[in-house]
Protein backbone atom coordinates (compact mmCIF):
# COMPACT_ATOMS: atom_id res chain seq x y z
CA UNK A 1 0.00 0.00 0.00
CA UNK A 2 3.05 2.48 0.80
CA UNK A 3 4.73 1.72 -2.39
CA UNK A 4 1.58 2.27 -4.76
CA UNK A 5 0.73 5.36 -2.86
CA UNK A 6 4.22 6.65 -3.34
CA UNK A 7 4.09 5.71 -6.63
CA UNK A 8 0.85 7.57 -7.29
CA UNK A 9 2.31 10.85 -5.87
CA UNK A 10 5.19 10.45 -8.60
CA UNK A 11 3.22 9.90 -11.35
CA UNK A 12 0.89 12.57 -10.26
CA UNK A 13 3.31 14.98 -9.59
CA UNK A 14 4.90 14.91 -12.40
CA UNK A 15 1.57 15.00 -14.44
CA UNK A 16 0.89 18.34 -12.88
CA UNK A 17 4.41 19.58 -12.84
CA UNK A 18 5.61 18.20 -16.56
CA UNK A 19 9.45 19.03 -15.32
CA UNK A 20 11.45 19.95 -18.36
CA UNK A 21 8.60 19.69 -21.04
CA UNK A 22 7.81 16.05 -20.03
CA UNK A 23 4.44 14.71 -21.66
CA UNK A 24 1.39 14.09 -19.89
CA UNK A 25 0.67 10.84 -21.14
CA UNK A 26 4.63 9.90 -21.06
CA UNK A 27 4.45 10.39 -17.28
CA UNK A 28 1.42 8.35 -17.08
CA UNK A 29 2.37 5.46 -19.26
CA UNK A 30 5.96 5.55 -17.21
CA UNK A 31 3.73 5.22 -13.69
CA UNK A 32 1.76 2.46 -15.66
CA UNK A 33 4.86 0.45 -16.63
CA UNK A 34 6.07 1.01 -13.28
CA UNK A 35 2.82 -0.59 -11.28
CA UNK A 36 3.45 -3.57 -13.38
CA UNK A 37 6.97 -4.03 -12.90
CA UNK A 38 6.78 -3.71 -9.32
CA UNK A 39 3.99 -6.01 -8.71
CA UNK A 40 1.84 -3.37 -7.36
CA UNK A 41 -0.63 -4.49 -10.72
CA UNK A 42 -0.67 -7.85 -12.26
CA UNK A 43 -1.33 -8.16 -15.77
CA UNK A 44 -4.04 -10.39 -14.75
CA UNK A 45 -6.04 -7.20 -13.74
CA UNK A 46 -4.18 -5.26 -16.19
CA UNK A 47 -5.97 -7.58 -18.86
CA UNK A 48 -10.03 -7.13 -16.83
CA UNK A 49 -9.86 -3.89 -16.74
CA UNK A 50 -8.60 -3.61 -20.34
CA UNK A 51 -11.93 -6.24 -21.11
CA UNK A 52 -14.15 -3.65 -19.54
CA UNK A 53 -12.91 -0.37 -20.74
CA UNK A 54 -11.53 -0.58 -24.23
CA UNK A 55 -14.83 -0.17 -25.98
CA UNK A 56 -15.37 3.26 -23.82
CA UNK A 57 -11.63 4.24 -24.39
CA UNK A 58 -11.51 3.90 -27.92
CA UNK A 59 -14.90 6.00 -27.95
CA UNK A 60 -13.63 8.37 -26.04
CA UNK A 61 -10.67 8.96 -28.16
CA UNK A 62 -12.87 9.61 -30.79
CA UNK A 63 -14.46 12.06 -29.40
CA UNK A 64 -11.80 13.72 -28.31
CA UNK A 65 -10.23 13.82 -32.05
CA UNK A 66 -13.64 14.98 -33.48
CA UNK A 67 -13.26 17.42 -31.24
CA UNK A 68 -9.87 18.78 -31.62
CA UNK A 69 -10.74 18.24 -35.93
CA UNK A 70 -14.07 20.96 -35.27
CA UNK A 71 -11.39 23.26 -33.11
CA UNK A 72 -9.52 23.39 -36.13
CA UNK A 73 -11.86 24.60 -38.17
CA UNK A 74 -12.86 27.11 -36.02
CA UNK A 75 -15.98 25.71 -34.43
CA UNK A 76 -15.61 26.16 -31.17
CA UNK A 77 -14.22 29.85 -31.13
CA UNK A 78 -16.92 30.65 -33.83
CA UNK A 79 -19.38 29.49 -30.79
CA UNK A 80 -17.43 31.63 -27.84
CA UNK A 81 -17.77 34.84 -30.02
CA UNK A 82 -21.11 34.05 -31.00
CA UNK A 83 -22.34 33.65 -27.74
CA UNK A 84 -20.32 36.84 -26.31
CA UNK A 85 -21.97 38.80 -28.85
CA UNK A 86 -25.41 37.83 -28.11
CA UNK A 87 -24.99 38.79 -24.74
CA UNK A 88 -24.74 42.75 -26.17
CA UNK A 89 -22.07 43.40 -23.44
CA UNK A 90 -24.05 42.48 -20.62
CA UNK A 91 -21.81 41.03 -18.01
CA UNK A 92 -23.90 38.52 -16.26
CA UNK A 93 -25.99 37.89 -19.43
CA UNK A 94 -22.30 36.83 -20.94
CA UNK A 95 -21.49 34.75 -18.10
CA UNK A 96 -24.85 32.69 -18.08
CA UNK A 97 -24.30 32.09 -21.83
CA UNK A 98 -20.66 31.09 -21.75
CA UNK A 99 -22.07 29.09 -19.31
CA UNK A 100 -24.63 27.06 -21.25
CA UNK A 101 -22.18 27.09 -24.12
CA UNK A 102 -19.69 24.73 -21.72
CA UNK A 103 -22.82 22.91 -20.66
CA UNK A 104 -23.26 21.99 -24.50
CA UNK A 105 -20.10 21.52 -25.59
CA UNK A 106 -19.48 18.57 -22.47
CA UNK A 107 -22.63 17.01 -23.53
CA UNK A 108 -22.07 16.78 -26.95
CA UNK A 109 -18.05 16.21 -26.74
CA UNK A 110 -17.39 14.98 -23.06
CA UNK A 111 -16.14 16.90 -20.26
CA UNK A 112 -12.83 16.68 -20.97
CA UNK A 113 -13.43 18.40 -24.31
CA UNK A 114 -15.17 21.30 -22.87
CA UNK A 115 -12.18 21.86 -20.13
CA UNK A 116 -8.66 21.35 -22.93
CA UNK A 117 -10.70 23.37 -25.94
CA UNK A 118 -12.82 25.91 -24.51
CA UNK A 119 -10.94 27.08 -21.62
CA UNK A 120 -8.00 27.99 -23.89
CA UNK A 121 -10.45 30.11 -26.20
CA UNK A 122 -12.85 31.78 -23.20
CA UNK A 123 -9.25 32.73 -21.60
CA UNK A 124 -8.13 34.74 -24.90
CA UNK A 125 -10.87 36.11 -25.11
CA UNK A 126 -11.08 37.78 -22.16
CA UNK A 127 -7.45 38.96 -22.14
CA UNK A 128 -8.78 40.55 -25.38
CA UNK A 129 -11.61 42.07 -23.87
CA UNK A 130 -9.09 43.38 -21.14
CA UNK A 131 -10.80 41.73 -18.10
CA UNK A 132 -9.57 42.45 -14.98
CA UNK A 133 -8.54 38.96 -13.07
CA UNK A 134 -11.11 38.60 -10.75
CA UNK A 135 -13.45 38.22 -13.58
CA UNK A 136 -11.71 36.40 -15.82
CA UNK A 137 -11.04 34.08 -12.80
CA UNK A 138 -15.09 34.04 -12.27
CA UNK A 139 -15.27 32.92 -16.05
CA UNK A 140 -12.48 30.29 -16.08
CA UNK A 141 -13.90 28.43 -12.84
CA UNK A 142 -17.42 28.51 -14.14
CA UNK A 143 -16.61 27.06 -17.26
CA UNK A 144 -14.58 24.58 -15.52
CA UNK A 145 -17.22 23.58 -13.05
CA UNK A 146 -19.87 23.19 -15.59
CA UNK A 147 -17.85 21.39 -17.83
CA UNK A 148 -17.80 18.33 -15.10
CA UNK A 149 -21.70 19.24 -13.72
CA UNK A 150 -23.55 19.00 -17.45
CA UNK A 151 -21.57 16.30 -18.63
CA UNK A 152 -24.19 13.75 -17.56
CA UNK A 153 -26.94 13.91 -20.34
CA UNK A 154 -25.36 11.33 -23.11
CA UNK A 155 -23.37 8.68 -22.77
CA UNK A 156 -20.73 10.40 -24.86
CA UNK A 157 -21.02 13.20 -22.49
CA UNK A 158 -18.16 11.84 -19.51
CA UNK A 159 -15.87 8.66 -19.77
CA UNK A 160 -17.52 7.45 -16.90
CA UNK A 161 -20.83 7.11 -18.76
CA UNK A 162 -19.32 5.48 -20.90
CA UNK A 163 -17.65 2.46 -18.94
CA UNK A 164 -21.25 2.38 -16.74
CA UNK A 165 -23.64 1.89 -19.93
CA UNK A 166 -21.72 -0.44 -21.48
CA UNK A 167 -20.97 -2.25 -18.03
CA UNK A 168 -24.76 -2.29 -17.34
CA UNK A 169 -25.66 -2.61 -20.83
CA UNK A 170 -28.10 0.58 -20.91
CA UNK A 171 -28.95 1.99 -24.24
CA UNK A 172 -28.13 5.61 -25.56
CA UNK A 173 -32.14 6.67 -25.45
CA UNK A 174 -32.80 4.58 -22.38
CA UNK A 175 -29.88 6.31 -20.90
CA UNK A 176 -30.76 9.79 -21.97
CA UNK A 177 -34.35 9.68 -20.57
CA UNK A 178 -33.26 8.81 -17.68
CA UNK A 179 -30.66 11.43 -17.21
CA UNK A 180 -32.32 14.41 -18.93
CA UNK A 181 -33.97 16.14 -15.70
CA UNK A 182 -30.76 15.44 -13.45
CA UNK A 183 -28.90 16.99 -16.03
CA UNK A 184 -31.11 19.76 -16.76
CA UNK A 185 -31.46 20.57 -12.87
CA UNK A 186 -27.81 20.24 -12.39
CA UNK A 187 -26.89 22.86 -15.14
CA UNK A 188 -29.87 25.62 -13.45
CA UNK A 189 -28.15 24.48 -9.65
CA UNK A 190 -24.57 24.94 -11.00
CA UNK A 191 -25.23 28.58 -13.02
CA UNK A 192 -27.46 29.69 -9.91
CA UNK A 193 -24.81 28.81 -7.71
CA UNK A 194 -21.94 30.14 -9.71
CA UNK A 195 -23.81 33.24 -10.05
CA UNK A 196 -24.52 34.14 -6.84
CA UNK A 197 -20.81 33.54 -5.92
CA UNK A 198 -19.42 35.44 -8.29
CA UNK A 199 -21.84 38.07 -8.93
CA UNK A 200 -19.47 40.44 -7.17
CA UNK A 201 -17.03 40.03 -9.44
CA UNK A 202 -18.67 39.66 -12.73
CA UNK A 203 -18.67 43.56 -14.52
CA UNK A 204 -21.98 44.72 -15.53
CA UNK A 205 -20.98 46.04 -18.71
CA UNK A 206 -17.94 44.82 -20.75
CA UNK A 207 -17.16 46.48 -24.20
CA UNK A 208 -17.14 44.30 -26.87
CA UNK A 209 -17.15 46.75 -29.90
CA UNK A 210 -13.43 45.53 -30.36
CA UNK A 211 -14.21 42.30 -30.71
CA UNK A 212 -13.51 40.42 -33.94
CA UNK A 213 -16.84 38.83 -35.44
CA UNK A 214 -17.68 34.99 -35.09
CA UNK A 215 -17.14 34.49 -38.49
CA UNK A 216 -14.09 35.87 -38.41
CA UNK A 217 -12.81 32.50 -36.38
CA UNK A 218 -13.97 30.16 -39.31
CA UNK A 219 -10.83 29.11 -40.75
CA UNK A 220 -12.59 26.61 -43.35
CA UNK A 221 -16.28 27.62 -44.22
CA UNK A 222 -17.42 24.45 -46.29
CA UNK A 223 -15.80 22.31 -43.20
CA UNK A 224 -17.66 24.26 -41.38
CA UNK A 225 -20.98 23.78 -42.78
CA UNK A 226 -20.40 20.04 -43.43
CA UNK A 227 -19.56 19.72 -39.36
CA UNK A 228 -23.22 20.60 -38.89
CA UNK A 229 -24.20 18.18 -41.16
CA UNK A 230 -22.10 15.53 -39.73
CA UNK A 231 -22.72 15.99 -35.70
CA UNK A 232 -26.83 15.52 -36.76
CA UNK A 233 -26.14 12.55 -38.79
CA UNK A 234 -23.51 11.43 -35.71
CA UNK A 235 -26.73 11.76 -33.05
CA UNK A 236 -29.07 10.33 -35.92
CA UNK A 237 -26.80 7.49 -35.98
CA UNK A 238 -26.53 7.03 -31.83
CA UNK A 239 -29.87 6.70 -32.05
CA UNK A 240 -30.61 4.27 -34.64
CA UNK A 241 -27.27 2.31 -33.63
CA UNK A 242 -29.31 1.83 -30.10
CA UNK A 243 -32.05 -0.13 -31.69
CA UNK A 244 -29.76 -2.39 -33.93
CA UNK A 245 -27.69 -4.03 -31.07
CA UNK A 246 -27.05 -7.50 -29.94
CA UNK A 247 -28.91 -8.45 -26.61
CA UNK A 248 -27.55 -9.90 -23.04
CA UNK A 249 -28.80 -12.75 -22.72
CA UNK A 250 -29.72 -12.06 -19.03
CA UNK A 251 -32.49 -9.14 -19.93
CA UNK A 252 -34.75 -11.74 -22.11
CA UNK A 253 -34.55 -14.52 -20.27
CA UNK A 254 -37.89 -14.23 -18.61
CA UNK A 255 -39.59 -13.35 -22.24
CA UNK A 256 -42.11 -15.23 -23.80
CA UNK A 257 -41.05 -16.85 -26.76
CA UNK A 258 -42.55 -19.55 -29.49
CA UNK A 259 -39.11 -20.94 -30.60
CA UNK A 260 -35.39 -20.63 -29.55
CA UNK A 261 -32.80 -21.35 -32.32
CA UNK A 262 -29.22 -21.57 -31.33
CA UNK A 263 -27.00 -21.72 -34.34
CA UNK A 264 -23.39 -22.69 -33.05
CA UNK A 265 -22.56 -25.56 -30.86
CA UNK A 266 -21.05 -23.25 -28.12
CA UNK A 267 -24.37 -21.65 -27.66
CA UNK A 268 -25.42 -24.90 -27.74
CA UNK A 269 -23.46 -26.09 -25.43
CA UNK A 270 -23.87 -22.92 -22.69
CA UNK A 271 -27.27 -21.33 -23.69
CA UNK A 272 -29.28 -21.10 -20.58
CA UNK A 273 -32.32 -22.59 -20.29
CA UNK A 274 -35.19 -20.17 -21.03
CA UNK A 275 -38.43 -20.89 -18.64
CA UNK A 276 -40.74 -19.44 -20.90
CA UNK A 277 -39.88 -21.30 -24.24
CA UNK A 278 -42.15 -23.44 -26.13
CA UNK A 279 -39.53 -24.89 -27.87
CA UNK A 280 -35.70 -25.35 -28.77
CA UNK A 281 -33.84 -26.19 -31.87
CA UNK A 282 -30.15 -26.03 -32.58
CA UNK A 283 -28.86 -26.23 -35.98
CA UNK A 284 -24.90 -25.95 -36.10
CA UNK A 285 -22.98 -23.35 -38.91
CA UNK A 286 -19.48 -23.05 -38.94
CA UNK A 287 -18.44 -19.23 -37.15
CA UNK A 288 -16.93 -17.36 -40.54
CA UNK A 289 -15.22 -15.15 -37.71
CA UNK A 290 -11.56 -14.21 -39.50
CA UNK A 291 -12.03 -15.81 -42.63
CA UNK A 292 -12.86 -13.91 -46.02
CA UNK A 293 -15.50 -12.60 -46.98
CA UNK A 294 -16.71 -14.92 -49.21
CA UNK A 295 -17.05 -17.40 -46.20
CA UNK A 296 -19.38 -14.75 -44.35
CA UNK A 297 -21.33 -15.05 -48.06
CA UNK A 298 -21.53 -18.81 -47.64
CA UNK A 299 -22.81 -19.06 -44.21
CA UNK A 300 -25.43 -16.69 -45.32
CA UNK A 301 -26.67 -18.58 -48.11
CA UNK A 302 -26.77 -21.85 -45.66
CA UNK A 303 -28.32 -19.51 -43.52
CA UNK A 304 -31.35 -18.72 -45.97
CA UNK A 305 -31.59 -22.78 -47.34
CA UNK A 306 -31.62 -24.28 -44.13
CA UNK A 307 -32.28 -22.54 -41.15
CA UNK A 308 -34.95 -20.19 -42.05
CA UNK A 309 -37.10 -23.37 -43.87
CA UNK A 310 -36.95 -24.84 -40.89
CA UNK A 311 -37.60 -21.78 -38.28
CA UNK A 312 -40.90 -21.38 -40.69
CA UNK A 313 -42.16 -25.25 -40.34
CA UNK A 314 -42.02 -24.70 -36.65
CA UNK A 315 -43.74 -21.63 -36.55
CA UNK A 316 -46.29 -23.12 -38.66
CA UNK A 317 -46.84 -26.37 -37.21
Amino acid sequence: MILASLLFLVTLVLVIWQPKGLQIGTSAVAGAIAAVALGIVSLTDVWTVTSIVWDATLAFIGIIILSMVLDEIGFFEWAALKMVRLSGGNGHVMFVYMMILGALVAAFFANDGAALILTPIVLAKMKYLKMKPLPMFAFLMAGGFIGDSASNPLIISNLTNIVTAGYFNLGFWEYAKAMFLPNLLSIIASIAVLWIYFRKDIPTHIDITQLSSPESAIKNLIMFRLSWWFLALLMVGYFIGDAYHSKVIETVLNNEFDLVVTVCDHAHESCPMFPKAVKTIHISFEDPSGKAVEEYAKTLDLIEATLLPVIKSELCD
